[in-house]
């Protein structure tokens, strides 16, 4: 199938190291994620990092290409 050009860029982030948006230590101060709202099996693109798992180099950002919704 296709991806869509967002999508292959998306993935480019991961493949340089790059976590997804959603999972910011920091997030719960910028979105509510409501978990029973997310199929199970894709439950996990949503858990938070803890402060020692990511840098954050700049603000959350809800138009960046690592959040979902995107």
């Amino acid at each position: 199938g296709c991806m869509s050009s967002e999508k292959v860029y998306h993935e480019k982030g991961h493949a340089l190291g790059i976590k997804k948006e959603q999972s910011r230590s920091d997030r719960d101060s910028k979105l509510i994620i409501y978990l029973e709202n997310v199929a199970y099996n894709i439950r996990f693109n949503f858990n938070k990092l803890s402060h020692h798992q990511n840098v954050l180099y700049n603000t959350f950002a809800y138009s960046s290409i690592m959040s979902y919704g995107n």
